[in-house]
């Protein structure tokens, strides 16, 4: 009988424990998504947030990073290599390799929309503090097929989690894990990733229409959404108050049932 009560309740007591999630909120900062296992800023226009409390936030990042190295990449220096440039373009020189020094500068953010290039974006995420962390980075998009169909990466698969289909607006369909993002923008968010075979453009996808498409780095019409690898340390999410009272319940019976089977068969 005591196996018996020890057994239903264990099986009752994991029974009621909520399923796993793709995204969980750790706080109100950070989204984990257990998929991947990577973790999500929960602001979506984190810098635009960040610019307005700090307006020194783009001295700092040039200051901390004054020249951004790419690659080398396969992309990277097959029409330019060794090439150079000092102009409106941005200043840049591209060795042998094929890696890419960009020397930064104001002009590479949009402080007022949260906007930025490409090479800006990489620079903020790459020197992000937050949340007790600076291992963040943008996260990868990747180009296999059709852009109405291809969701790879960790940006086209958030995405996806979060309700969206190719074509719909991600504001107008999407199901309740979209709630644990805030400041979502309708306009382009760059990835971390390359768009095959042109080296001076990234991959970039559209949660308005959920497009996806290859973009010029300098363009500073799109946004940074920053992740890291891994969970993040969070407080544990506490038992329900039924729960506990089912736990408490089955462990009193067990005790009862004890002691009614030891006056049953004394020593």
């Amino acid at each position: 009988m005591r196996r018996n009560l020890l057994g239903l309740f264990a099986l009752v007591f994991f029974a009621a424990l909520p399923a796993e999630a793709a995204l969980v909120a750790r706080g109100d900062r950070m989204v984990y998504d257990s998929t991947r296992n990577v973790t999500w800023v929960a602001d979506a226009n984190l810098f635009k947030t960040q610019v307005e409390q700090d307006p020194t936030l783009v001295e700092r990042i040039i200051s901390g990073r004054p020249v951004l190295h790419v690659g080398p990449n396969e992309y990277f220096g097959t029409i330019r290599v060794g090439a150079s440039n000092y102009g409106n373009g941005g200043s840049y020189v591209i060795d042998m390799d094929g890696t890419w020094h960009r020397f930064m500068s104001a002009g590479d953010y949009a402080p007022p929309s949260g906007t930025m290039n490409w090479f800006g974006a990489k620079a903020w995420a790459e020197q992000l503090d937050y949340g007790g962390y600076n291992d963040w980075r943008l996260p990868t998009l990747d180009f296999c097929g059709p852009i109405w169909t291809c969701w790879g990466g960790e940006l086209g698969g958030l995405l996806l989690d979060l309700g969206g289909r190719a074509g719909s607006s991600l504001a107008v369909e999407h199901n309740a894990s979209y709630a644990l993002f805030n400041n979502i923008q309708t306009g382009q968010y760059w990835s971390g990733s390359d768009y095959p075979g042109a080296e001076y453009a990234a991959m970039a996808v559209d949660p308005d229409s959920m497009t996806r498409a290859g973009f010029s780095k300098y363009q500073l019409t799109s946004y940074a959404w920053a992740l890291r690898d891994g969970d993040v340390t969070a407080v544990p999410e506490p038992m329900s108050p039924a729960l506990l009272a089912l736990g408490l319940l089955m462990l009193g019976l067990a005790r009862q049932q004890m002691r009614h089977n030891e006056s049953c068969n004394p020593r």
